[in-house]
């Protein structure tokens, strides 16, 4: 008795990433993916189940003749086998173990690069802003925000030239007058 691995994948909507057909049992996913598995096995199988080196086993359901399905979340790493018994009690399966890598979803990175360090400003100039941004799935939005000590928060967004960017760097001007800062009084901003 043999068995073929077919996993899909069906990731978490924010990645923007499609279900694909994985057919290699040793793959990686994101974190927050859920796994469909189907196992196709030659022989006359009566049972099939996957075993994990640290969880619980999983029994497999029969979808067809030779067609044997789960379909579970993983929450970290795991190596498993799929141990398989045929109609004459003779045992089946892999013999070394296949592995699940989850990945984690990086977080988004964003450095201002322009001015790029503390200034002195005049409370009425405009100061010019360049922030380079990044995340492994894709931008969708990003804004500059600015506090004034006095607690004043102001969020600008910053406009992206199309979503799904994986990196892009950002350009915008930061008008002082609004802020009404007197002398020696601070913005900070990220």
């Amino acid at each position: 008795t043999g068995v073929q691995t077919c996993a899909l994948p069906i990731y978490p909507a924010y990645t923007g990433l499609a279900p694909e057909r994985l057919h290699d049992p040793n793959l990686s996913v994101v974190r927050g993916s859920r796994l469909r598995w189907m196992f196709e096995t030659t022989g006359d199988i009566q049972q099939a189940r996957m075993r994990f080196a640290s969880l619980p086993g999983v029994e497999l359901k029969p979808a067809t003749t030779n067609t044997w399905t789960t379909q579970f979340a993983p929450k970290s790493d795991l190596h498993y086998w799929v141990d398989l018994l045929d109609r004459k009690q003779r045992k089946g399966g892999n013999n070394h173990p296949y592995q699940v890598a989850v990945l984690p979803d990086e977080k988004p990175k964003a450095d201002v690069v322009e001015p790029g360090a503390d200034i002195r400003a005049n409370p009425l100039e405009v100061i010019p802003v360049a922030i380079t941004v990044s995340d492994d799935f894709g931008l969708v939005d990003a804004r500059l925000v600015v506090r004034k000590m006095d607690v004043t928060t102001k969020a600008f967004p910053l406009r992206l030239t199309q979503t799904g960017l994986k990196e892009a760097r950002l350009e915008t001007v930061l008008d002082l007058a609004p802020f009404k800062l007197k002398p020696y009084e601070l913005l900070s901003y990220y």
